[in-house]
Order: C-alpha cells, then sequence, then structure tokens
C-alpha cells in the first residue's frame, strides 16, 4: 500500500523496492487486501476516490510491466496457515489475514517479508523471514 498511496512508510517501501534483487511475489490474495486498503482509505476519508482508482491502475500497470510475480493460493497455502494458527497465534495474537499473509511468502519460498504491522513481523520473523523494515 505504501507504495501507492502517500504514507508515513512511503519512503521506506520506496527504498526497499529499489533494493531488491528479484520481484516480490503477490498472490490473488495480496490483490484483495490492497483493493480492500485503498477503499477503507477512501471510507476514512483519508484518500478521494480518484486517488484510490489512481494507485488501483498504478499497481496494474505495475502487473503488467512484471514489477511484480503473481503465483496461485493453494490449499496448501491454507493448510500451511492452520499449522501457523496453531503454533503461534496465542503467542503472537495475529489475526487470520497476518496468518495468512506469512503462510503464503512461506509457500511462495520467500526469504523475505515486508510489513509495517509489528505482530505478523513477529510471526514472520519466528517462522525464519527476514524482514524489510
Amino acid at each position: 500500500m505504501a507504495l501507492y498511496t502517500a504514507e508515513a512508510d512511503t519512503h521506506k517501501a520506496s527504498v526497499a523496492m529499489q533494493r531488491l534483487r528479484l520481484p516480490p511475489v503477490l498472490t490473488s490474495f495480496n490483490e484483495v487486501e490492497f483493493a480492500n486498503a485503498l477503499q477503507l482509505r477512501v471510507f476514512r476519508k483519508e484518500a478521494a476516490t480518484h486517488e484510490a482508482e489512481a494507485a488501483w491502475l498504478r499497481f496494474h500497470q505495475d502487473r503488467q510491466d512484471g514489477l511484480f510475480i503473481m503465483r496461485e493460493m493453494t490449499a496448501e497455502f491454507f493448510a500451511q496457515a492452520v499449522r501457523l494458527a496453531q503454533i503461534y497465534t496465542a503467542q503472537f495474537g495475529v489475526r487470520t489475514l497476518d496468518i495468512l499473509h506469512v503462510a503464503t511468502a512461506l509457500e511462495c519460498r520467500a526469504d523475505a517479508f515486508w510489513t509495517f504491522d509489528y505482530r505478523q513481523a513477529g510471526l514472520a520473523k519466528a517462522v525464519g523471514l527476514k524482514l524489510l523494515f
């Protein structure tokens, strides 16, 4: 989100993106999460509708340009999320969507993880993912 809308962490996200050697992997789950986050900003009066639409178009253009690698989610992603929930939720207090983000990273064999959410970061670190922020 911080790559496409002006936020406190926009500069950090831009710098991290420029340092990447390989394109980040995204799934349709990430796309849903981004679409919802944009519309929540409109609902909360943090962005105008045209700003959200412009961010959405930039994201899709970046996808078409190959800035991201898209991967489909399979049943294994959700099985991994169940395992993570059983092991880590009581320790970190993570929400289902946070668990799905981390499970997706693991199933995509990511070596690094992007988040500004401290609980999600704790889970990612606990399962061996390098944090980019």
